[in-house]
């Protein structure tokens, strides 16, 4: 089991939540700029799933580090995403282990 841990940082820690191979956390307030996430795991070289927002899909991702931060665009670096992504409250953010053969990758149909 992974230990997986999830904080949004800004001048100060502003939320953060720990826990076993899955957690979700809910955060009030909004982002401000600096702000950033981290997920934090014990175990690397093996597979997560990732949402850094609620309006975003989550990512499946292999992390070779115990630490990955997600820096929170404003202004122009934030023209590509969703307007709805990263603004207002509460903030939702989740993380889970990724096991062999729990997702399946999408078939081609050829």
């Amino acid at each position: 089991m992974a230990e997986l841990g999830i904080t949004v940082l800004g001048g100060e820690e502003k939320c953060r939540v720990c826990g076993e191979d899955r957690i979700l956390m809910v955060c009030e307030g909004e982002y401000e700029p600096g702000d950033r996430i981290v997920f934090e795991t014990d175990e690397t070289d093996t597979f997560y799933v990732i949402r850094v927002d609620s309006s975003l899909d989550e990512a499946y991702v292999y992390l070779k580090e115990r630490k990955v931060e997600y820096v929170i665009p404003f202004a122009e670096k934030k023209i590509s995403y969703n307007p709805a992504c990263f603004t207002g409250g509460p903030l939702y953010h989740y993380a889970q282990g990724g096991e062999s053969g729990e997702r399946k990758l999408p078939q081609s149909g050829i």
